[in-house]
């Protein structure tokens, strides 16, 4: 899982910076003799996360000697998951405390063989200084932990209005998506309700540079508007999501045509296996043996090494957990939910809707 942004601050980044300009109206008072390293992680379309970025550059800049930082900011699910694999480490680490920020304080006697003994701070390895003999797990904290901090230790206070961090948040998703879209992904969205319910949305990143023929054929079925007395319009809108399986896999895509019946035309080639079923939330498509794909589709719920040669992953789930959890706690009966659970719109994902 690689991190969309990597930040660290040039010795010779200027002060004027927007980040470094404003805060508080004290005079910034030097750290105590300890050094700290900061790494702020998180959603990178947070408004939280985008505060506690500027307070630990802001920190870094004007205490360059004593203080650095680093940033990784993930798209929702790849936070989602980095924040899963630190529970290996961190057995006290609650959700709601870290909902979408959280900051790691790595000492700057910890070498790389140190962290390697934390598996789940693997990605923070180049962080660290290489001084050895250090075996100290870097200290976790919140945003409102940071912020104590840099008001206690540093004698800097935040006064950047709110509205500033909610602008940066939105310009740093766009930005993003359209890097991702630039290195040759598609992004698109579904919209879930069962019964009355809104259940929320799902939004995907697919691999359309690596999967080009399984992404066209997928997003024909995403951009096309379903006609009521044919089936030459086919389109997931409408269609229901057939198996549920908690912990195992989601299925849905199933297109019923005017006669009642399951709709299947020309089946797809399996393109490759490129992609392996790694996370929650990857997406591949259904078959009933190889080169049978046509518009069912798969949501696992956890990683499926076994799927990796049956079905191709062509995308994963990069926002949208809290509406693929509410999906997996359907009730069901045969595996099928009581409540019909249903794609109510979807389309092509535009970061700045």
């Amino acid at each position: 899982m690689a991190p969309l942004v990597a930040y660290q601050p040039a010795k010779d980044e200027t002060k004027s910076t927007a980040h470094s300009s404003t805060g508080h109206n004290k005079e910034s008072k030097p750290p105590k003799d300890e050094k700290r390293q900061f790494v702020v992680v998180g959603c990178v379309g947070d408004r939280s996360f985008q505060q506690c970025k500027m307070v630990v550059e802001t920190l870094a800049d004007r205490h360059p000697t004593s203080t650095s930082c680093h940033v990784l900011a993930y798209m929702p699910m790849e936070y989602y998951e980095f924040r899963q694999k630190l529970k290996k480490d961190y057995e006290t680490l609650i959700d709601a405390l870290y909902p979408t920020v959280l900051i790691l304080q790595i000492p700057t006697a910890s070498s790389l063989s140190a962290l390697q003994s934390f598996p789940s701070l693997q990605p923070l390895q180049t962080f660290a200084k290489s001084t050895p003999n250090s075996t100290q797990k870097p200290t976790l904290m919140t945003a409102l932990d940071l912020v104590t901090l840099a008001k206690d230790v540093y004698g800097f206070e935040d006064t950047r209005p709110g509205p500033l961090y909610i602008g940066l948040a939105m310009a740093a998703v766009v930005e993003e998506v359209q890097k991702r879209r630039e290195g040759g992904s598609d992004f698109i969205y579904m919209d879930i309700t069962s019964g009355t319910s809104n259940f929320g949305r799902l939004v995907f990143e697919l691999y359309a540079s690596t999967c080009p023929q399984t992404v066209s054929h997928f997003l024909r079925f995403i951009t096309t508007t379903p006609q009521p007395t044919t089936n030459s319009q086919l389109s997931y809108k409408n269609t229901q999501f057939t198996r549920v399986l908690p912990g195992g896999w989601i299925q849905g895509g199933e297109i019923i045509g005017q006669d009642g019946k399951v709709v299947v035309e020309q089946r797809l080639a399996d393109e490759n296996y490129i992609h392996p079923h790694a996370h929650r939330g990857t997406l591949s498509l259904a078959n009933a043996g190889p080169h049978s794909a046509f518009s069912q589709f798969i949501i696992a719920l956890t990683a499926k090494p076994y799927f990796d040669k049956k079905y191709v992953c062509f995308g994963r789930l990069v926002d949208g957990e809290g509406t693929l959890r509410k999906m997996e706690g359907v009730s069901c009966v045969m595996e099928r939910p009581v409540i019909a659970v249903e794609v109510a719109g979807c389309g092509v994902w535009k970061a700045d809707e």
